[in-house]
């Protein structure tokens, strides 16, 4: 049900060494770092223990490695049901 294209964006945008590269291009255009993308990282970290191998795992070396940790899906309600009241 869900498109190929989504897995891949997923994939690109779930990479640390994709925030990486990004991250160094970006230093380098401006000479200096943007530090308001490190949001970027933060949320892959977030996402790495909190998606499980069946929907959705955290490829978080792509595309080095397809790697992945099997964590609490956000489904489960000591996961959901904290992050609800934290918002």
């Amino acid at each position: 049900m869900i498109p190929g294209y989504v897995h891949t964006m997923y994939d690109i945008t779930h990479s640390l060494v994709v925030f990486a590269v990004v991250f160094a291009i970006v230093w380098l255009i401006r000479r200096r770092a943007l530090w308001e993308m490190l949001a970027w990282p933060l949320h892959i970290l977030v996402d790495i223990p909190t998606h499980s191998s069946q929907f959705f795992p955290t490829p978080f070396l792509w595309p080095i490695s397809d790697f992945h940790i099997d964590g609490y899906p956000w489904s489960r309600p000591e996961i959901f049901i904290p992050n609800v009241l934290i918002l």
